[in-house]
């Protein structure tokens, strides 16, 4: 029984860090973006545009797939509950 709690309770601290990671994510590759197309101005002024473009890509996969990430952990600490109860009748 021990061994479920402990095992649960990492699940949830897995859950927080990458939920502590999103923020992050969303602020970094956007930034990263501009100071890259800042530095490639000198040979295209679109060059900002598109580097802009490519780090709000970046930022939206890197999202999406950490969201994933988080509910696949969700699901499976409610797998555990669900099958612990069937377990306990």
């Amino acid at each position: 029984m021990a061994t479920n709690r402990n095992g649960e309770f990492h699940s949830w601290i897995k859950i927080g860090g990458l939920v502590f990671l999103l923020p992050i994510t969303l602020i970094t590759w956007p930034l990263v973006g501009y100071f890259i197309g800042r530095y490639l101005e000198q040979h295209s002024p679109l060059v900002l545009f598109i580097s802009i473009v490519a780090g709000l890509t970046v930022t939206f996969k890197t999202t999406a797939r950490i969201l994933r990430m988080i509910l696949k952990i969700y699901r499976d600490i409610g797998k555990k509950q669900i099958a612990k109860k069937f377990s306990e009748s």
